[in-house]
């Protein structure tokens, strides 16, 4: 996964939670992110992957951005981008 596509979700994100809806106060999204092929070798193995980072994100209190590289250790500097966007 790249610094760019975590950024890029986090920034949907954060426009979903701002934007108010009629009959709404707001709404808010959790998304969840894997890449290839670092999380998988094939279409369904990294569909399952987001799906895992999606249903961790909605776990951990909703509302976020979770990638799947980040969560299993995997790769120092994704490590590191995850907890300085998330500081």
């Amino acid at each position: 996964m790249s610094e760019g596509a975590y950024l890029a979700a986090e920034r949907i994100r954060e426009k979903i939670e701002q934007k108010v809806f009629a009959g709404r106060s707001s709404i808010t999204a959790s998304l969840g992110i894997a890449s290839w092929p670092i999380d998988g070798v094939d279409k369904e193995q990294v569909l399952i992957s987001a799906d895992k980072a999606l249903y961790t994100a909605k776990g951990t209190g909703r509302n976020k951005t979770c990638a799947l590289t980040i969560l299993t250790g995997r790769g120092w500097l994704l490590q590191k981008i995850f907890l300085r966007y998330n500081a």
